[in-house]
């Protein structure tokens, strides 16, 4: 597994890409353990940015395994940039889901790491039932 999702030069990159766009800082080992530490302290919570990391992380192991079997059983193969993209795109997809997210530095910034639409700030969309830090289904 850390072949897979760490050791190997493409996924590494696409990690990188997708801590950058969550504005989190390179891990000095990357590890699924370390992984899995990272994520359960810098993922729980309500708020939007912990949300877009448990995401991305998702969405991130999603691609890459998928783009494996791709290799494997189809021999077709794509650069870690179209990977990425792939990711970005789902991620953008599940955010367009978002309601009445709160306009703080923070999320602007993931929002923009992640070049979403920031009409998801929208507070004119309030949602019944939505919380102190917004609506993500």
């Amino acid at each position: 597994m850390n072949h897979l999702f760490f050791e190997c030069p493409f996924t590494k990159s696409v990690w990188s890409k997708v801590l950058e766009f969550n504005i989190c800082p390179l891990p000095t080992a990357f590890s699924w353990e370390s992984t899995a530490s990272w994520a359960l302290g810098r993922t729980k919570g309500r708020q939007f940015h912990r949300w877009m990391r448990r995401v991305g992380l998702a969405a991130a192991v999603y691609h890459c395994w998928r783009e494996r079997n791709s290799r494997i059983f189809r021999h077709v193969a794509t650069s870690p940039s179209q990977v990425v993209d792939r990711i970005a795109f789902d991620v953008a997809k599940k955010t367009a889901l978002c309601w009445n997210i709160h306009d703080t530095p923070t999320n602007r910034d993931v929002v923009e790491h992640w070049g979403i639409d920031e009409s998801i700030f929208n507070t004119g969309r309030l949602l019944l039932g939505s919380r102190e830090y917004g609506f993500c289904s």
